[in-house]
């Protein structure tokens, strides 16, 4: 779970899934069926599953090219490592493993009658050098929490500028031990 200076943030990218997992029958849809099958499909290499999904919702404009461009350089460093927000860690790997997992949890929740919108949080370590990088995917009673937990972005130039978000804040001790309720900063 978040440690003390972990940062907790919204991602915007996936802020489309949230909104379709909350279509009733989402699950029998053809557009979801079409991306479970492609998470699924073994012959396909993991970037290119990946690719073809951030490629697909463009197109469909579902996602703007500058967030397309940004999921691919820094979260799969595509076509390069230059941008790689976590070099060395083969993301896209985890990435479909993980959305894979969401999509068929998703599904069997739906399909035996009880559909669970996602939400998605990304939780980045503050710890520097650290490989930690999962996707965890916890079922509730009446919802599907998605957790990307990642080491911190190594930002190849300056980090993008932050703002408070107000709907996630944070509870913590200052340094005279006082419990602090604070806003989250969001790029």
């Amino acid at each position: 779970m978040p440690g003390a200076n972990d940062v907790v943030q919204k991602p915007k990218i996936f802020l489309q899934f949230e909104e379709q997992s909350q279509k009733p029958g989402w699950h029998t849809n053809s557009k979801f069926l079409s991306a479970l099958e492609i998470l699924q499909d073994t012959s396909i290499s993991d970037m290119d599953a990946i690719l073809t999904l951030v490629d697909g919702a463009g197109s469909a404009g579902q996602m703007p090219a500058a967030m397309s461009k940004h999921f691919k350089e820094h979260w799969l460093g595509y076509p390069n490592d230059t941008n790689h927000y976590w070099k060395g860690i083969k993301t896209e790997k985890l990435l479909r493993a993980g959305m894979r997992l969401v999509c068929e949890t998703f599904q069997q929740a739906a399909s035996a009658g009880t559909q669970k919108p996602c939400e998605y949080f990304w939780v980045n370590g503050r710890t520097m050098g650290s490989k930690r990088w999962e996707v965890v995917v916890a079922e509730g009673v009446k919802h599907i929490t998605v957790l990307f937990v990642t080491p911190v972005p190594t930002y190849n130039g300056p980090p993008p500028s932050t703002q408070p978000n107000p709907k996630i804040r944070k509870v913590f001790p200052d340094s005279s031990d006082n419990a602090v309720v604070q806003p989250i900063e969001e790029p």
